[in-house]
């Protein structure tokens, strides 16, 4: 493995501001652009049960169930899939890896992690797809033998950078990581090693933590079970096949 001091990071896009009325419509989806909007990206219309505000009932109306990434002119989506539908089960044969729910200790809100190994050392990692990097707390990184003593003369990171990467111990980049799901690998990886202000977030700071998201997983399909606490990953795609 192979890591440099982190001295800057460039940070390419950004997020739009959406107005609260703007918000709302995108929530409900009624009006007929807006689901023209969810059908050109690419969800799928079905069924579902919709709560009264001022009853206690519900009634089975339809709708577009999904997320719609833009990243300028381009689009991606997350689809929601029936489990009775027969475009739902390509996952039947692909990589099962187990979702652990946990609670944070302040607010009753549940995150999930998995049981990921880098170069062989078992570290507790947040699953995030939001996540753009891998990143490792200087926890794990001391577990796969990178000094944290070493670099302590560097510093923290440049002031810019330390609402993100923390504002006491140094941030490197390291490569040549050897990342393990049960059933899937991926070689030579690159992450970040910093004590990041997000560990602390997630009630992460004092234990060995990563957080894994698109950075490790963008080429490969994912199907998330909520319910029975499954992530399948499906074949890996490699760029230009």
């Amino acid at each position: 493995m192979r890591w440099c001091l982190l001295l800057a990071v460039s940070f390419c896009g950004s997020v739009p501001k959406v107005s609260p009325e703007r918000l709302a419509a995108m929530r409900e989806a009624k009006d007929e652009e807006t689901k023209k909007t969810a059908k050109d990206a690419g969800l799928v219309e079905q069924p579902f049960g919709e709560a009264s505000d001022t009853e206690e009932k519900a009634a089975v109306t339809q709708g577009f169930m999904g997320i719609v990434f833009k990243y300028g002119a381009e689009k991606d989506a997350i689809k929601f899939l029936p489990p009775d539908q027969a475009n739902a089960r390509p996952y039947a044969g692909w990589s099962e890896v187990e979702l652990l729910s946990r609670p944070l200790k302040k607010f009753p809100i549940q995150f999930w992690y998995l049981k990921t190994r880098f170069n062989g050392w078992g570290i507790n990692s947040l699953f995030d797809l939001g996540a753009t990097l891998t990143m490792l707390n200087w926890g794990a990184a001391e577990r796969l033998g990178v000094r944290k003593s070493r670099f302590s003369s560097y510093g923290p990171p440049p002031t810019m950078l330390q609402d993100v990467l923390g504002k006491r111990a140094p941030a490197l980049r390291a490569s040549g990581l050897d990342v393990h799901l049960p059933g899937k690998s991926w070689f030579k990886q690159s992450a970040i090693i910093a004590d990041a202000p997000v560990f602390s977030h997630f009630d992460l700071e004092e234990k060995p933590a990563a957080i894994v998201g698109l950075d490790l997983l963008r080429n490969n399909s994912l199907a998330v079970d909520f319910a029975g606490q499954k992530l399948f990953l499906g074949p890996t795609i490699v760029d230009g096949s």
